[in-house]
């Protein structure tokens, strides 16, 4: 369900050649991850918009940080 909420959302905010364009230079991880604590909280998110603006929907187990799948799955998410 979230998955589709999440896509729906993506679309909606930029249009499927438009995400993917974008992600294209989608920062690492590592990058957005400035703390170095493994998690990417929504503080540390606002470093890129897109992220900030979904950061809610893709926390799929709801614990207000990403580890590195929940962030691969937004990737994944946006290049299909």
């Amino acid at each position: 369900m979230k998955k589709a909420i999440l896509t729906g959302i993506l679309f909606a905010m930029c249009g499927s050649a438009a995400v993917a364009d974008e992600t294209k230079g989608a920062p690492a991880f590592r990058d957005l991850d400035t703390d170095k604590d493994g998690f990417i909280n929504s503080k540390e998110a606002t470093a890129w918009s897109d992220l900030s603006a979904v950061f809610e929907h893709i926390d799929m187990n709801e614990d207000g940080k990403l580890d590195s799948t929940e962030y691969a799955a937004l990737q994944a998410n946006v290049t299909e």
